[in-house]
Parts: C-alpha cells; sequence; structure tokens
C-alpha cells in the first residue's frame, strides 16, 4: 500500500513548471528526493503537504484524496523545513502550549522527552540556542504529535557530521514502525544512501526517475576506456561521458554493456551530476 502517491501533478510559475510528476510512497519505506537547487523539490514537497495548491493531477495520502481530507491528512504528517525562523526571544516551551491546540493526538511527555534527549533548554532563548538545538526544535514538535509520515527538506543541511548523524538516528527509530513513511529532501546525498529505499530525481521541473537503492546499484555504474573502445560499446549501454587527462569516464548500464570493463560504483550524487551536466 501507498503511503504518498502523486499522479501527473503539476504546479506552474511565471518563470518555472513542475510537471507531470507520477512519486509513490510505500507504507514502511523512505523516500530520497534529489536534485540541484531549483529543481522542483520543495515546490513538490509544498504541494504533499497543502501549502500549494497544484494546477492539475491527483494527490493521494492515505488512499485518500489531499483535498478532500485535509484536517486528518495533516493530523498525520509530521514537516520539518531547513529554515526554521522564530522570534529570538521565543522560548521551546511556547510551541508546546501553541501545538497542543492545534494537533489532536499532541503528546506533551513525548515533546519534552525529546528536548530532553536533545540537550534542550525549554526555558532558555531562541537566540541562545546552537544551530544544532535550532534543527532539533523542529524535528521534537513533529514528532511529538505522533504523525504516520515525516516529510523533511533539509532537514541536516549547515550541520556537522556528528550532529547529522545523531538526527539520522531518530529517523531510524522512526522507520522502525512499519506503519511510517517517509519523504526527505537532500543535497547531502551521502545521508540518503544510509536511509533511503528508493530515489526520486527531479530536474528542471520533470521526474527524471524513481528507482529503488538496489536498482540505482544495479543500473548504473562507472568504466574508464579510450575513445577507441567507447567507440565499440553499444551506445544505448551509455547515459554520459566525460573526458578527463586520462581518457574517458563513463556513466554506463552494467546490464548492457558486453565488453569486459572493470565497473566501479556510481553514487547517488555522481549519478545526478553526469546526468545533469554531461551528455553522451
Amino acid at each position: 500500500m501507498n503511503d504518498i502517491e502523486t499522479k501527473d501533478l503539476c504546479k506552474n510559475f511565471e518563470k518555472f513548471k513542475l510537471q507531470n510528476i507520477n512519486i509513490s510512497v510505500e507504507q514502511g519505506s523512505v523516500l530520497g528526493l534529489i536534485g540541484e537547487n531549483g529543481a522542483g523539490k520543495t515546490t513538490l514537497i509544498k504541494l504533499i503537504i497543502g501549502l500549494l495548491k497544484k494546477d492539475s493531477g491527483q494527490i493521494n495520502i492515505f488512499n485518500k484524496s489531499l483535498y478532500e481530507n485535509e484536517q486528518y491528512i495533516k493530523e498525520n504528517i509530521g514537516y520539518v523545513c531547513e529554515l526554521v525562523s522564530l522570534p529570538n526571544d521565543y522560548k521551546p516551551y511556547y510551541l508546546e502550549k501553541i501545538l497542543s491546540k492545534i494537533y489532536k493526538n499532541w503528546d506533551c511527555e513525548k515533546f519534552y522527552k525529546y528536548l530532553e534527549l536533545f540537550s534542550i533548554d525549554p526555558y532558555k532563548k531562541f537566540e541562545n540556542l546552537s544551530r544544532g538545538m535550532r534543527t532539533k526544535l523542529p524535528i521534537a514538535a513533529a514528532l511529538s504529535h505522533n504523525p504516520k509520515i515525516l516529510i523533511l527538506d533539509e532537514p541536516t543541511s549547515g550541520l556537522d557530521p556528528i550532529i547529522r548523524n545523531e538526527i539520522l538516528d531518530i529517523f531510524r527509530d522512526f522507520m522502525l514502525d512499519e506503519q511510517h513513511s517517509m519523504i526527505i529532501s537532500s543535497h547531502i546525498t551521502s545521508d540518503l544512501e544510509t536511509i533511503a529505499d528508493s530515489i526520486a530525481f527531479l530536474h528542471d521541473g520533470n521526474l527524471i526517475f524513481q528507482k529503488t537503492i538496489n536498482e540505482l546499484n544495479e543500473s548504473y555504474g562507472f568504466i574508464n576506456c579510450s575513445k577507441e573502445d567507447l567507440q565499440k560499446i553499444d551506445k544505448t549501454a551509455v547515459y554520459a561521458i566525460r573526458y578527463n587527462n586520462f581518457g574517458i569516464e563513463a556513466l554506463i548500464n552494467p546490464v548492457k554493456l558486453t565488453d569486459n570493463f572493470t565497473i566501479s560504483y556510481a553514487s547517488i550524487e555522481q549519478i545526478m551530476l553526469f546526468l545533469t551536466k554531461y551528455s553522451v
């Protein structure tokens, strides 16, 4: 069963179009959302959580239309974005007072347990919180109304590796419940490789692919070769090539490669780079 599904989803702006996006997030799975700045990741997320209105297409959450069941759906989605801006004199315990009146399933005890876990003083002013604490505070809030889905837009951006790993552990704990699902958008693709079950790649408002991690590993690899060797390879096996001082580096489909080449692993970041910056 899919917890999230979009069908031919479109949103038009004056200088940008999100076009015919078809993605799905199976219950119990994590979808990593990748793409360069301006690719449409945040637009897609805002459409899914109802902060933007679609121009056409469908958005179904829990097999229900978003717009016909918006209150129920929003109650069961936890959302965290990259930029959290609160007044300098705002204190974490204020959030509990406000959000407890918004969410039916708000858990005060859980919220303060997360604050303790994150070493966040509930009475400390927002301006005096560290970058890591400012990032963890909305995560604590999102988790404390017991959502079934987490949607995260660059939740670990700008954090050091130790704090990033702590936050990823929290998301892993959330996913221990097989009825939970997650979308996480991040430029830190190495994080996605450790937590995501599948990857959706957006470029210039279009969905390039959605594939499982296993499918990516099977479908993409690198070879180093000469121009002469490249000409012998079936053109349908080559996605993109990059010339360097030592010859050619080619992003290829290992399944279609019949010649005897040493194939190297292709990371998510490398796949994204080659498919957007280089051509055959």
